[in-house]
């Protein structure tokens, strides 16, 4: 199977570059990656859980660095063994162009498998392996992000105005709605009330960033879904982001302890009572009891 597509990133080709060679991000990258070792010149090593049509299998292989030219091409390599399942291989070719202050990433894949997995079709194996190198680039393309900002730029108005990542609502500009919560460093923070040159160097985390690596939601976004948990919408990213800062602090919250979370955030739609419900269901508690509006 052979894939070719581009990518436009928020990011300069430095940034680019920089984020291809950096083990951290590209375990977060590979969809399924349990696990990685190793560094950019001997390779990493990394541990994949996946299924292919009806066969799921453990892949245990490396990943190689190429025809590295930094900053503007290298090629990723890799292989790795299922077990009874079979093998899989492939590699992608990486160029990258810049454009201003982001950087276009082209790439070219190819991706073979053998054994087990082989016997699935060519229809299978190349839907597979088309969503896999998707999946892959659409996580790489939400990861590296820099940029230059005046020191009165507020960090909502970077991430929504010079990153595009406009997931992160504006509300009251008081910090009082929470609408602009994100993660900053693992904690909960309003976009609103910090300078974006204060997360120089922090790993800020936005609503962007909490589906899953498949782009399917996650289980407290799926809970809002499921339990009904907003309505006109604005506020959810908020309420998802703060949800995810209490069941990081505590996976099994009460229902009052809940509620007294969520006393940054705003809703003016809900009646707060499915919101709550919907995090405590995220959490993996019995919701019966709980009442909905």
């Amino acid at each position: 199977m052979n894939l070719s597509d581009s990518r436009v990133l928020d990011a300069d080709v430095a940034t680019v570059w920089a984020a291809l060679l950096n083990k951290d991000v590209l375990q977060t990258c590979v969809p399924g990656c349990k696990d990685m070792t190793g560094n950019p010149d001997d390779g990493f090593d990394a541990t994949v859980v996946q299924k292919v049509g009806p066969v799921k299998a453990t892949f245990k292989g490396t990943v190689i660095l190429s025809e590295m030219k930094e900053p503007s091409s290298l090629t990723l390599t890799g292989e790795g063994k299922g077990g009874a399942a079979g093998f899989a291989k492939g590699g992608a070719d990486v160029r990258l162009e810049p454009q201003g202050d982001q950087t276009i990433l082209h790439y070219d894949v190819e991706a073979k498998v053998g054994g087990k997995l082989a016997q699935l079709g060519s229809r299978i194996i190349d839907g597979f392996a088309k969503k896999m190198a998707d999946q892959f680039f659409d996580n790489f393309q939400q990861k590296p992000v820099s940029g230059e900002v005046e020191g009165r730029t507020l960090l909502v108005q970077f991430l929504r105005e010079d990153l595009h990542m406009t997931g992160t609502h504006v509300g009251c500009d008081t910090s009082q709605c929470g609408a602009c919560q994100v993660h900053v460093n693992g904690q909960p923070v309003k976009a609103c009330t910090m300078f974006a040159i204060e997360a120089d160097g922090a790993e800020v985390g936005t609503i962007e960033g909490q589906a899953n690596a498949d782009g399917s939601l996650n289980v407290i976004q799926q809970a809002f879904q499921d339990h009904h948990g907003l309505q006109c919408g604005f506020c959810t990213p908020g309420m998802v982001m703060t949800a995810a800062a209490l069941l990081k602090e505590n996976p099994t919250p009460t229902e009052a302890e809940v509620r007294s979370y969520l006393k940054g955030n705003i809703c003016r739609c809900t009646g707060y009572h499915n919101i709550v419900k919907a995090i405590m269901a995220a959490s993996g508690q019995d919701v019966g009891a709980i009442a909905a509006e």
